[in-house]
């Protein structure tokens, strides 16, 4: 996580959450990986964006929108990027609330990051409909989709998180998407969420692991330890992607001279797991 650190500093500490289920948003029929871009306001054109891409991410190369003329509506657009296809919905108003809820306000930034996030007034929705079945790359080409369209941020709904303008600028750069093939910033493209307990105990729980195809996690701790729990499932959600491994009920693990043990859940299920299959870890010295 080391680049990651370098980039962004000490981890937010996450937030508390009302416990919800993940439900599709309402009114999408489109599947597939998405990104909502937040913007001040809808783009005239896409052109511009497409112009600057391939100075800005040379491997990808140019973007092609498939216009044929110049006068035809900016939304719907299939942008066709390196390989891959994206769809971009453009709505000029803010997201629904719900969303914004689910996103935005569960993210970990700051009050001040945050409050750029609610500034936007119309937003872009990016599914990606490419033939990629891996999660980083697809998640890669919606992060620099949307970086170029220089938004106040994005929002993620699957992920429980928001990325405000001035990271998001890192994150869609070639050195951010060159080192998320081999370390996947699990600060911006997975969320973890707060639950506390009366005994001083709190449970820190992911949000977004079933989108890389592994079950999220939950580990009780001593509050304020989110720092150290946002460390142990970065490096969990890296090595089950990178390593081809899920882990299951009575899997254990041994990280850092601690043995894991990983288990289904014992009390606050529904809560932990935000309508998707989850696992606590617990660590023996």
């Amino acid at each position: 996580m080391s680049f990651f650190r370098k980039m962004f500093g000490r981890a937010p500490e996450p937030e508390s959450a009302e416990p919800e289920a993940a439900t599709p948003p309402q009114g999408r029929t489109l599947t597939g990986t998405s990104l909502a871009v937040l913007l001040e306001r809808l783009p005239e054109s896409l052109n511009e964006m497409a112009r600057e891409f391939p100075a800005r991410l040379p491997a990808l190369g140019a973007v092609d929108l498939g216009r044929e003329t110049p006068d035809e509506p900016t939304f719907p657009a299939m942008m066709e990027v390196g390989g891959h296809s994206v769809w971009a919905l453009g709505f000029d108003l803010p997201m629904p609330e719900e969303a914004q809820k689910r996103s935005i306000f569960y993210s970990n930034w700051n009050d001040e990051a945050k409050a750029t996030l609610y500034a936007h007034r119309a937003h872009v929705l990016l599914f990606y409909q490419g033939s990629s079945d891996d999660p980083v790359v697809q998640l890669s080409v919606l992060y620099a989709l949307a970086a170029g369209m220089r938004p106040l941020g994005v929002a993620d709904e699957t992920a429980f998180n928001g990325v405000p303008a001035a990271v998001l600028h890192e994150a869609g750069s070639a050195e951010f998407l060159q080192a998320a093939q081999t370390d996947i910033p699990s600060l911006l493209w997975t969320g973890v969420l707060k639950f506390h307990r009366e005994d001083g105990q709190t449970w820190y729980a992911t949000r977004g692991f079933e989108r890389f195809g592994k079950p999220n996690l939950a580990f009780l701790a001593p509050t304020g330890q989110g720092e150290q729990a946002t460390d142990l499932f970065h490096t969990l959600l890296n090595y089950q992607h990178f390593y081809h491994q899920t882990f299951a009920h009575g899997h254990t693990a041994e990280l850092g001279g601690q043995f894991l043990r990983f288990a289904d859940p014992y009390e606050y299920a529904e809560y932990l797991s935000g309508g998707h299959p989850v696992l606590t870890v617990s660590a023996d010295s």
